[in-house]
């Protein structure tokens, strides 16, 4: 079986369950929000600097609703190698966004999936001064899978718990014990060609 990217497996979790990744790792989100009741997924393409530039794709934005009327835009970036993380991209693809949508609120994410640890961690803040003054302050939320215990994870009552679970730490020996059980608890939640597809990323990981 071809092995499945983890940046694939990520964005198609992503969209299979948006409500579930806030409830996860954003809890501030509905704290402050109110209760998420829908959301949209928006097609975006970064605008150019001139046309010689290949399509600048953004990874995922959705549009979260909240009972209290409100609405938040969110940029997602799933990253699988570390060191190819640019964050002036993607701080570009939020000054673009933030034009399209000049009076939305946008929260920057990015999804880390990497399974190997770094001596130095991909930036977190882009910061451009001169004249001692600060013209641009730029961060973005940053959720490392591997930061997380898979066994905290495999008794949450969300899919997405489930879904990841298989890519947070978790010993060598447990590896199987962590792919049946997600697998079993994915199953109760949700419908069956849909546990079907991730127990295909689920195989494409475990062989390796």
């Amino acid at each position: 079986m071809e092995r499945i990217s983890h940046d694939s497996y990520a964005k198609s979790a992503l969209e299979d369950f948006p409500l579930d990744f806030p409830r996860l790792f954003i809890p501030s989100m509905e704290q402050l929000k109110g209760e998420i009741l829908r959301c949209e997924v928006l097609r975006e393409e970064a605008n150019k600097a001139d046309f010689s530039e290949p399509k600048l794709i953004m990874d995922l934005v959705l549009r979260y609703h909240f009972a209290a009327g409100e609405t938040l835009l969110t940029l997602y970036e799933a990253q699988q190698d570390r060191t190819a993380f640019d964050i002036g991209r993607l701080c570009r693809y939020l000054v673009s966004l933030s034009e399209r949508y000049p009076h939305a609120e946008i929260l920057p994410v990015v999804l880390f999936t990497d399974q190997k640890e770094m001596r130095k961690p991909p930036a977190r803040k882009l910061t451009i001064r001169s004249l001692n003054q600060t013209w641009l302050e730029f961060e973005y939320l940053s959720v490392r899978l591997r930061d997380f215990q898979s066994e905290d994870f495999l008794t949450r009552d969300n899919p997405l718990a489930n879904v990841f679970a298989p890519l947070m730490s978790h010993s060598m020996d447990a590896k199987a014990s962590v792919y049946d059980r997600a697998l079993e608890n994915l199953e109760k939640h949700v419908r069956p060609n849909l546990a079907k597809k991730y127990l295909g990323g689920f195989l494409s990981y475990i062989k390796r």
